[in-house]
C-alpha cells in the first residue's frame, strides 16, 4: 500500500493568561491603542461582542471583536475538529480590529487552534 497520510501537529499550549501587541495598522478603536499591551485569558469562553485573538492553524493570530454566539460545547472543544461526514462547517464571525476593509470575516473553527479572550490592556511596568 502506497498511502500518504498528513499528520496533523499537535496543537500548541498556550499559558492561561498570555499578552499580546495590538496592531491596528494606523486606525483608531475606541479604548484601544496602537502597541497596546492586551491581556488574553484563557480560561473564559468567548460571548457576543468580545474581543478575542483568534489563532489560526497556518500561524497567523489576529485580534477580533466576536459578532455571532457559538454554543460553550465548540468553544471547549478547541482545537474543533469537524466529523468527515458532515456538509456544514461550524464558522467564527467577527471584524479583524485594525482592519483595512472593517466588514465580517467568517473563520472555519476547523481552521482555528485556539480562540481567547481579552481582558483588558496590561500595563507597561507589568510587562517589562
Amino acid at each position: 500500500m502506497n498511502a500518504i497520510h498528513s499528520i496533523e501537529p499537535a496543537a500548541p499550549v498556550f499559558p492561561p493568561v498570555y499578552g499580546m501587541i495590538l496592531n491596528l495598522n494606523g486606525k483608531t478603536i475606541e479604548g484601544y491603542e496602537d502597541g497596546d499591551t492586551l491581556k488574553i485569558d484563557t480560561q473564559f469562553l468567548p460571548d457576543v461582542g468580545d474581543l478575542v485573538c483568534v489563532h489560526l492553524r497556518n500561524g497567523r493570530c489576529y485580534m477580533m471583536i466576536t459578532e455571532m454566539e457559538l454554543s460553550a460545547r465548540m468553544w471547549s472543544q478547541m482545537p474543533y475538529r469537524e466529523n468527515p461526514g458532515s456538509e456544514v462547517h461550524a464558522l467564527f464571525v467577527g471584524r479583524v480590529l485594525g482592519d483595512p476593509e472593517p466588514r465580517l470575516r467568517t473563520i472555519k473553527l476547523e481552521d482555528c487552534w485556539a480562540i481567547h479572550v481579552c481582558t483588558g490592556k496590561l500595563d507597561q511596568e507589568a510587562v517589562a
